[in-house]
């Protein structure tokens, strides 16, 4: 764990380089333990012949969510897209998302910035806190209590615009859509931070 958090906090240039001194099923078992994007941050460092090494290693769920990553243009959206988020339909109640979550075994603390609710067709209607489900009773319906009309953005538009949206309503959080509308992902201002805006501020002082 302490390898990985390390890992992902080093500046890319250099995660390439780290990762091919381990054996390919040691990167393997290092990545496991990173969220799909930073996985997808790391492995873009690397060639095709080396990248596929360490893909086959993996889980193949999170291989192919991976690779869907790696094939976005550095631009979009969806290449700085965590696949890691928490949603849930629309009937559900507050006693039962806080059984679920505690049941569940990895839980980052970004995923928990905002709780997405979902329709039948796995569209964004609303959100809620951990503040909504700590002040309502268990009984609660999500529906009488999210938020509606939230923000959300195409996992293939300009990251720019992912930046617009964070920096003019101070989000955490902005949930990702594909083009039928369906909820796929989201972005979280750390990895714009990270992966955007920190690049740029190290350019300019150089």
């Amino acid at each position: 764990d302490l390898a990985a958090d390390t890992l992902e906090e080093i500046d890319p240039e250099y995660k390439g380089s780290i990762i091919k001194e381990l054996s390919e099923t040691k990167a393997a078992e290092l990545l496991e333990i990173m969220s799909n994007d930073e996985i997808a941050d790391v492995l873009d460092e690397l060639d095709d012949e080396e990248r596929e090494k360490i893909l086959v290693n993996l889980e193949k769920e999170d291989a192919d969510e991976v690779k869907e990553i790696l094939e976005y243009e550095d631009e979009a959206v969806g290449s700085i897209m965590s696949t890691d988020f928490i949603s849930f339909n629309l009937d559900i109640t507050v006693g039962e998302i806080i059984d679920i979550l505690r049941e569940m075994e990895e839980l980052e603390e970004d995923e928990l910035y905002r709780i997405y609710i979902t329709d039948e067709e796995d569209s964004v209607i609303g959100s809620i806190t951990p503040a909504d489900l700590i002040l309502n009773k268990p009984d609660v319906k999500v529906k009488d209590i999210m938020t509606e009309d939230i923000d959300v953005i195409r996992n293939d538009v300009d990251i720019s615009e992912a930046i617009e949206l964070i920096a003019k309503y101070d989000l955490l959080t902005i949930p990702v859509i594909d083009e039928e509308n369906k909820l796929i992902g989201a972005v979280n201002t750390h990895d714009i931070i990270d992966e955007i805006l920190y690049p740029i501020w190290k350019k300019k002082i150089r």
